[in-house]
């Protein structure tokens, strides 16, 4: 009985029904109007390279249209998607970014103007991050959190809505339902506000998760998507070789999978066996850590199983604590101390964070006001000395494997290195070496 009424909740549900915003500010949550209850919001992004339907997929899954005229995505767009999720028994709200093409081959072919652009787009906080550094976190500029809003807090509509509200006075709830997009002033499916400026809502907002879509009649973008996949890993500071699965949910899409005679790439099984397998990891459950999925924008087939899979990874994505414990990049036994610690104790973070700020609020200034500060920080002798200390004990844990007179203690941190890190420490360090007898000279014959 309880399906059934489900069943009919669901099918007077009208899948265009308007999303707004009755808080102001930029962390305003999206509301449902008919039951004013707030959804769960996951924010999405889509990616990849040129021409492979990034926007058509997002357009199929939104307004159920195709368009098969290529248009290139200038700049991010915001699309939103309402789903009903059986497996929580609620209404759930995907932001989708779509955004511009990416245009990165391999890590040794592409130049520096494309990882700018590829760090460009990854730089934004994912939902696992709560600070950003200050020099990101400048306002836009003319930007301000009610420059949406009318006078009286609601959002703004049409030019013809906001004078019949300027005669009838402040409208109910139907006059405040309207496109989360028209409560910014912007088109529906766009991030940017009729007067030019960003979306606060949609630029504040956490990543969840990213699509990175490909074209199985061109197996080049499969080659961006492998790239993109290893910038998302350093961008999280992740590998398969963690103690978690990746941090965030990541889908690889095989799009036009309708146009068999032209596919360049295996089949759907064979691929996906090959996509899970370069980048799972065994220890860890579930152990693949980027999913495979084809689809068609066209015939809208497997459109909405790219998103379902993204929802249930994302609920599978582990614990913050687990997260910032896995990123500690410790050596030696008071690093693995550190490590378990903090594992079994994630309050120990929020202390670390206090201690830092206590130190940064009144430890610093205190010190300043003293002309300690002069002395320990901008000592330039005391800082080449520290300087020095810390290359040599890279140095030291990086060899510390030939030192075989060192006592048990230092022998028991021995470390495992394969013939190429070898060979690439001792080329890095037979380098550095060069460029200080270099300096050394060029400071002779300026004498």
């Amino acid at each position: 009985m309880s399906a059934l009424r489900r069943e009919e909740e669901r099918s007077t549900e009208n899948p265009d029904e308007p999303i707004i915003s009755l808080k102001r500010g930029p962390h305003s949550e999206p509301w449902h109007p008919r039951t004013m209850a707030a959804p769960l919001v996951y924010k999405v992004a889509i990616i990849g390279a040129r021409q492979t339907g990034k926007s058509c997929i997002a357009n199929r899954l939104v307004s159920r249209t195709f368009d098969a005229q290529y248009r290139p995505t200038r700049m991010i767009s915001q699309l939103f998607w309402r789903h009903f999720d059986e497996s929580i028994g609620s209404d759930v709200l995907v932001e989708l970014e779509d955004t511009p093409a990416i245009d990165i081959g391999s890590g040794s072919t592409a130049t520096p103007k494309q990882l700018k652009n590829v760090e460009q787009l990854l730089k934004p906080l994912m939902w696992f991050e709560k600070f950003r550094k200050e020099r990101d976190v400048k306002k836009a500029v003319g930007v301000s959190e009610t420059d949406a809003l009318l006078e009286d807090g609601s959002p703004r509509v049409a030019a013809a809505a906001n004078k019949k509200r300027g005669k009838n006075g402040p409208a109910g709830i139907a006059g405040k339902a309207c496109t989360l997009g028209s409560r910014l002033g912007g088109s529906k499916s766009s991030g940017i506000t009729a007067d030019g400026k960003m979306n606060p809502i949609a630029a504040d907002r956490k990543r969840m998760g990213f699509v990175i879509v490909a074209d199985v009649t061109d197996f080049t973008t499969f080659d961006v998507a492998y790239a993109l996949v290893d910038r998302i890993f350093d961008r999280l500071q992740f590998d398969v070789g963690d103690s978690i699965i990746c941090p965030v949910s990541i889908v690889i899409v095989g799009n036009k999978a309708d146009m068999r005679s032209k596919r360049q790439v295996p089949d759907e099984k064979e691929l996906q066996d090959q996509i899970h397998a370069q980048y799972s990891n065994k220890n860890n459950d579930p152990s693949n850590n980027v999913i495979y999925v084809e689809c068609s924008a066209q015939t809208n087939y497997q459109v909405e199983e790219i998103f379902k899979a993204s929802l249930r990874r994302i609920r599978q994505l582990p614990a913050r604590s687990r997260i910032r414990t896995a990123r500690m990049r410790v050596t030696g036994l008071c690093g693995r101390i550190k490590r378990n610690l903090y594992g079994y104790c994630p309050f120990m973070f929020d202390v670390e964070d206090f201690i830092k700020q206590r130190i940064k609020k009144y430890v610093k200034p205190c010190i300043r006001r003293m002309g300690l500060y002069a002395i320990l920080c901008e000592c330039a002798p005391l800082v080449i000395i520290v300087k020095r200390i810390k290359q040599l004990w890279r140095v030291f844990l990086t060899f510390r494997w030939l030192c075989n007179w060192c006592p048990s203690f230092i022998l028991r941190l021995r470390k495992e290195v394969t013939a190429d890190e070898q060979d690439k420490a001792v080329e890095d360090l037979e380098r550095a070496l060069e460029g200080g007898a270099k300096k050394k000279e060029d400071e002779d014959e300026d004498d």
